[in-house]
């Protein structure tokens, strides 16, 4: 993050949504918990001059935060709002074509659990 000169920076693979924000002005790294309520679609955030926002969108399958929905971000720089998203999806039919393919249970079972 602080090798790049981009205001926002999406990173993945970590299955959580979050990230870091680095100020320039007060040279301070602040580490993000960005995550829709359960009751709550999705999470704003607002992007601030200076600051540099460095974040994981979430994941779409296999989450590891405890949220079952699936998880994305949608980035609207024109406005400076990052918005961090979670929706259900039908996870039982996603398990059953898990197994029918043969994939480990464990994979399968996770998706109800979010872990």
């Amino acid at each position: 993050m602080l090798d790049s000169a981009a205001r926002v920076t999406f990173f993945g693979h970590t299955h959580h949504q979050g990230g870091f924000s680095y100020s320039n002005a007060s040279n301070n790294l602040e580490v993000l918990n960005l995550r829709p309520r359960s009751a709550e679609p999705f999470a704003a955030l607002r992007t601030e001059t200076g600051t540099r926002l460095s974040s994981e969108s979430g994941s779409i399958g296999q989450p590891r935060d405890g949220d079952p929905r699936a998880g994305f971000a949608i980035a609207d720089l024109e406005h400076d709002v990052v918005e961090f998203w979670r929706v259900p999806y039908d996870i039982a039919a996603v398990q059953s074509r898990m197994r029918a393919a043969r994939l480990p249970e464990a994979l399968a079972q996770r998706l109800s659990l979010g872990r």
